[in-house]
This record gives structure tokens, sequence and C-alpha cells, in this order.
């Protein structure tokens, strides 16, 4: 929309300035999603190449109100205007406290008593995360949902992961857990442009309760 409207009124909308020095399309996307943290945290997940560069001015009016105010700073391009929707003040937001505190704290407490039904649990519930992520790679043209990051923190072989053997369950839980680590060290150093934070952290938790429990259980 916001293209058809620089076309046609001459390239008067478009403007290359920074938003600011926070503004990406993944904050911009999540800003809006706050009284929804599990949507938030689904469109978390699947976004991933090239949406947590900045942004210009321009690039923002994806969004309707940035749009808008684009558009109300460019006299004669409006004639009237009627609101219908009052967007939520735009502030850095992240779902994952929430999700933290209603899906990976009862995990890491069933690990606690109930490990194998914790990896269980766990494995399939990842897994199909995973699984999910890849098809939309594949599945579709989207850019931003391409070579996803997430894929290493919730890989479809997690589906697998709860009916190895012991010895190979160990095995696989060390591997995973060496990945999100030198993913972690990799997003330190700056060397991901993805912002993989989110689901990194409580995946590093998952992981880590499951290596510390799982495989010193008795169970």
């Amino acid at each position: 929309m916001a293209v058809l409207l620089d076309q046609a009124s001459g390239g008067q909308l478009r403007d290359d300035r920074p938003e600011t020095p926070t503004a990406t399309f993944r904050a911009r996307a999540l800003a809006q999603l706050a009284p929804h943290p599990f949507t938030a945290a689904a469109v978390d997940l699947c976004l991933a190449h090239g949406v947590d560069r900045p942004i210009s001015r321009f690039e923002a009016t994806f969004l309707p109100d940035a749009l808008a105010a684009q558009l109300d700073q460019r006299p004669g391009l409006v004639l009237a205007r009627t609101q219908v929707h009052q967007a939520p003040p735009i502030r850095p937001y992240r779902p994952w406290w929430v999700i933290a505190a209603s899906v990976t704290l009862p995990l890491l407490l069933l690990l606690a008593f109930r490990p194998r039904w914790g990896l269980l649990i766990y494995g399939i519930g990842a897994g199909v995360l995973g699984t999910a992520l890849l098809l939309l790679w594949l599945g579709t043209t989207y850019d931003f949902v391409a070579r996803n990051l997430n894929l290493l923190v919730l890989p479809p072989t997690h589906l697998l992961w709860p009916f190895l053997r012991p010895d190979r369950q160990r095995a696989y839980g060390s591997l995973h857990l060496v990945i999100l680590l030198a993913l972690l060290g990799a997003s330190w150093a700056g060397a991901v442009e993805q912002d993989v934070s989110g689901p990194l952290s409580l995946g590093l938790a998952l992981t880590a309760g499951v290596w510390l429990r799982v495989f010193t259980s008795t169970e």
C-alpha cells in the first residue's frame, strides 16, 4: 500500500531516515501483538531472515499507524481522516516471559519429578514446532521465514529424542546442548543477524534440564 501511494504521489511519501535506533520489523510487529503473548511468540518464532536490521520511516509503514503518521505529515495527500482503530503504543516487547511462566516452568517441574514424561512432552512439542518452521521455510517463498535459526533451538529431530535408547538420548542431548551454546556465543559476538534470544534462552533451560535430570534419573 505504501509503495503504491508513494508512486501515485510522485515520491512524496518516501522517507529513508531511520525510524528509531531500535526499530526493526520484528520489534514493530511484536509491539502490535503485545496483548496476545502466544500469538506474538508464534510470530517471533517464524520470523527469521532480514527482520532484525534497523528500518527507515518508510519501511515502518508496513503497519497502518505508521502509514497514517507519514500521510499526516504530507499536506494535500489526505483530504479526510476517520479513525476506526487505535493501535497500542509502540514499546519494546518480547512475549517470552509469559511463555517461560506458563510453559517452560511447568515443563521443568515435570522434568524434575517425572523425567520420562517431561522428555516425551518436550521432545514431541519441540519437534512439532520445528517441523512447522521447516515446512514454512520450504513451502513458501517468503524471505523473512527462510533460514530460520530457531530450527537449531527446536529441531524436528526432537520428535525422535524420547524414543532413543538411553545412551543415544545422552549423546543427542549433549550434542544439542553444544549447538545451543555455540548459537548463544555467536549471538553474543554479533555473528548472528537473527534475534534468537527469546526461544534460545528457553531452549537452553529445557535442554539443560533434560541433560541434568533425565540422564541421572533412576525412574
